[in-house]
Parts: C-alpha cells; sequence; structure tokens
C-alpha cells in the first residue's frame, strides 16, 4: 500500500533552529509526513521553532556526545481566541 500520510496538515510547515541566544541559525521545512531535519550542526543546546497563520510551537532540543540526534516533536497550539460580541 505504501507510504500515505494520515494528515497533510503540517506539510510545509517552516521549522526554525535557534542558538542559546534566540539567535536562528537553520530553518527548514517539514515533509509531506510533518518530519524535518536539521544537519550538521554543533553539539550544544537549541530550540526549535515553528509557526503557522494560527498556531505555534517551540521545543527545546540538547545535542551532546552521547546524544547526537535529537527528535523533537512540536506542537502546534492556536493563539486564536473566540471573541462574542455581546447581546
Amino acid at each position: 500500500m505504501g507510504n500515505v500520510p494520515v494528515n497533510n496538515s503540517a506539510m510545509n510547515t517552516p521549522v526554525i533552529l535557534l542558538n542559546k541566544l534566540n539567535i536562528p541559525i537553520a530553518w527548514t521545512l517539514t515533509d509531506m509526513y510533518g518530519n524535518y531535519t536539521f544537519e550538521n550542526i554543533a553539539l550544544d543546546t537549541y530550540k526549535i521553532h515553528t509557526e503557522t497563520a494560527s498556531a505555534r510551537g517551540e521545543s527545546v532540543v540538547n545535542l551532546s556526545t552521547g546524544n547526537v540526534t535529537a527528535n523533537a516533536d512540536v506542537m502546534l497550539k492556536s493563539s486564536l481566541t473566540d471573541i462574542t460580541a455581546p447581546n
């Protein structure tokens, strides 16, 4: 049957890698499965930030000699608020 994405709502979502000073050092887009990769980065602590028009998410990863590959699931949370006008 092959690999079929279950939900493509995270497809082509920008993902930004920030250093300890919150300075962007790399960016990429998610694939059709919502996955992303940053390659050839120094061992350090990073923040992963992603944002769409209606939601945003952040995660922290720590790369060390014992952990050279980090997987970070970023959950997007909507910042929209339901505002109802008074009657």
